[in-house]
């Protein structure tokens, strides 16, 4: 297991005001949408205390949201779940930062964490640097995470993002048949329920999907692939195998039933390739196995 982080409770206000695209909502339907994390009766239990107001009032869970609205949540004693500590620079300059990422850890803050996120850890240790996400990796993925430091840089990398110029590979620890040969999967991924995405006729707001799988080895029912993701859709790989009929090692999501033989989900951004800056020839960028991936596989078959 990883070196752990932990925070203390601490007491937590967050201000929200509401947009058209809330409004006409009832008060607790908008906690339901927006933080499903937590239950129904946990979000009315802190409105009937007072400790979520609407433009400084109580109000009640059927209240109708209106545009503009200011809805304030405090909570007292708020405790994060423990998460990795100690993440790697890979690489720094003046706009660029190129991190090797443990898990469990989120990028961002959201649901349950908060001051237990990576931005949060960054902000907290650099205060004085602005930090641009280029592209996520899940809380229970590794390895590499590109950020720009700079907003000229944060520009020119989102550029490269947009037209699919920034190559990204990763080393998957999967469960399945996946057989002998490298096989693309290209169904839309859209929204099932709440962090749930999918594949199907039943998601929503469906986006255009495409993913290369490269079997490498398999030692038992498990298979050590290669996954180069043409698009950048939430939890993409994940959701792409299990299309399939399979899916990653200790999915917390999207297995059956996970496993426990390792504490870690079985999937690590190996390698990013992009151009720098607008001067620079691409570069790529690649973070070490994780040693779960080692304890299965000769990682050494994962080669461009």
């Amino acid at each position: 297991m990883p070196n752990l982080r932990h925070t203390k409770p601490y007491t937590q206000q967050f201000r929200f005001i509401v947009t058209r695209e809330h409004a006409g909502l009832s008060l607790i339907d908008f906690y339901n949408r927006r933080f499903s994390f937590r239950s129904a009766d946990y979000w009315v239990g802190l409105m009937c205390s007072g400790a979520i107001t609407v433009n400084q009032q109580g109000v009640a869970p059927d209240y109708r949201l209106k545009q503009d609205d200011v809805i304030i949540t405090r909570r007292d004693d708020v405790e994060e779940p423990d998460v990795a500590d100690g993440y790697q620079i890979l690489f720094e300059d003046k706009g660029l930062l190129v991190i090797d990422k443990p898990a469990p850890l989120p990028v961002h803050p959201a649901g349950r964490y908060y001051k237990n996120s990576l931005i949060y850890i960054l902000r907290e240790k650099f205060p004085e640097k602005k930090f641009h996400t280029i592209h996520r990796i899940d809380t229970w993925t590794t390895g590499v995470l590109v950020m720009a430091t700079e907003d000229e840089t944060a520009r020119f990398l989102h550029m490269q993002v947009e037209r699919q110029q920034i190559k990204k590979e990763y080393g998957v620890l999967a469960v399945g048949d996946f057989g002998e040969s490298e096989f693309i999967i290209d169904e839309p991924v859209g929204r099932i329920d709440g962090a749930h995405r999918g594949t199907g006729p039943l998601i929503t707001d469906p986006k255009e999907s495409r993913t290369i799988f490269t079997p490498l080895a398999k030692k038992g029912a498990i298979s050590f692939l290669k996954a180069e993701p043409l698009t950048g859709r939430t939890n993409q790989i994940r959701v792409h195998l299990k299309a399939r009929g399979g899916h990653v090692l200790n999915d917390p999501l999207y297995a059956p039933s996970p496993q426990t033989a390792i504490p870690f989900m079985g999937l690590h951004c190996r390698r990013m390739t992009f151009r720098p800056a607008k001067d620079t020839d691409p570069v790529a960028f690649e973070a070490p196995w994780p040693g779960h991936f080692k304890k299965y596989f000769n990682v050494q078959a994962f080669q461009s």
